[in-house]
């Protein structure tokens, strides 16, 4: 495969970009060092009529636009568009910094565009059924916890697990809770259950109430039920999640509780 100076406006965007997130340090560090030492790596094209479509290194194109060249060298790909699309996503996700949600969106461009399903995905990446199924679990998620996991603050686990509480702010408040504590992604589950249970009730707005009560750890990790005192299984938590009635119930229980004792 021979190196090709094409006209930069002759390259076309991909059709999906498989990374679409970038920080402004990181492209103005890779803007300064193809300035300074030129395109170390050429562009990966295909040829699209009298254009070229791009397979793989759109952040590099974006920055020779950025310097106004008027060519690029770029390598040739003599392939039909499904296996150029292939290839663009197999050279992408060789990189650490594309995320879940990101190769969702493209698994999603394939099954619409070139009609393969998750199955024959799977078998193409390397990744089981269910990798693949948990990716596009994140298409039906909110914009702030795609942008989570896309900026690695939140597990895609995590996530999807929150996904399955439909109402967006109700999730939200669940979320903040998950990323407060750290919980893992057994005690999301866990966190999440408690929600759902509480049925229609979450749909109303100021109806669901997170509170802290404090819990000894013991060194094994164990915890009991704060009513009956049953052991728990090997987790901790630090919370529970109650509707704002059964809240000011367990409250004045509580208190209740506290002038007994003092008395």
């Amino acid at each position: 495969m021979k190196v090709k100076e094409i006209s930069l406006d002759q390259i076309l965007d991909p059709e999906v970009p498989v990374r679409t997130v970038a920080s402004e340090d990181a492209m103005d560090d890779l803007i300064s060092s193809i300035r300074e030492f030129g395109l170390l790596e050429p562009l990966l094209v295909v040829k699209e009529g009298e254009n070229y479509r791009l397979i793989a290194g759109h952040r590099r194109l974006i920055a020779v636009r950025a310097l106004e060249w008027e060519k690029v060298p770029s390598n040739v790909l003599n392939v039909d568009a499904q296996t150029g699309a292939l290839i663009s996503l197999e050279e992408n996700i060789k990189r650490e910094d594309v995320n879940p949600y990101e190769e969702a969106l493209y698994f999603l461009h394939l099954i619409k565009t070139y009609d393969m399903t998750q199955t024959a995905i799977a078998e193409k990446f390397g990744y089981s059924k269910q990798q693949v199924h948990n990716r596009m679990e994140l298409l039906k998620l909110d914009p702030t916890t795609i942008q989570l996991v896309q900026e690695k603050e939140l597990d895609m686990t995590k996530a999807i697990e929150l996904g399955r509480i439909g109402d967006v702010e109700v999730r939200a408040k669940v979320r903040a809770e998950v990323m407060g504590l750290n919980l893992n992604a057994l005690a999301t589950r866990t966190l999440v259950d408690q929600v759902i249970s509480l049925g229609p009730e979450i749909t109303q707005g100021g109806e669901v109430s997170i509170e802290h009560i404090p819990i000894d750890e013991s060194p094994i990790g164990y915890y009991k039920c704060l009513f009956c005192g049953a052991p728990g299984r090997d987790i901790v938590l630090r919370s529970i999640l109650v509707c704002n009635h059964c809240l000011r119930v367990v409250q004045e229980g509580m208190e209740e509780a506290a002038r007994g004792e003092t008395s």
